[in-house]
């Protein structure tokens, strides 16, 4: 299994801190600074240009490119009882997926 983490901390802050550097080493990829709207680009997965993906094992390095160009792509499942939605959504469609057909919080 594969372990990605998604971090506001950007890497001079993870290289700083020896605790973090040693928490940080147990996972697979770490997508590393903090999410600038005006900088998503709707591609690959980042959520903004700005962050960096740092690879800290070879278990994702070839998907590398897929990863910073790729297209995006989201899971939705609807329920009788709730809509979950999985993925990075493109820029156009993140602000409209907040509620379902029947104005429930999409989870």
């Amino acid at each position: 299994m594969g372990l990605i983490l998604f971090t506001g901390f950007s890497t001079a802050q993870i290289a700083s801190d020896p605790e973090i550097s040693a928490l940080f080493a147990r996972f697979d990829l770490v997508v590393a600074g903090p999410y600038e709207e005006e900088h998503n680009h709707s591609r690959g997965l980042r959520g903004s240009e700005n962050q960096e993906l740092l690879f800290l094992s070879d278990r994702y390095l070839d998907q590398k490119d897929q990863m910073l160009w790729g297209k995006r792509r989201l899971e939705i499942e609807l329920t009788s009882e709730h809509t979950r939605i999985i993925g990075i959504p493109p820029v156009k469609v993140g602000p409209i997926i907040t509620q379902d057909n029947r104005g429930r919080d999409v989870v």
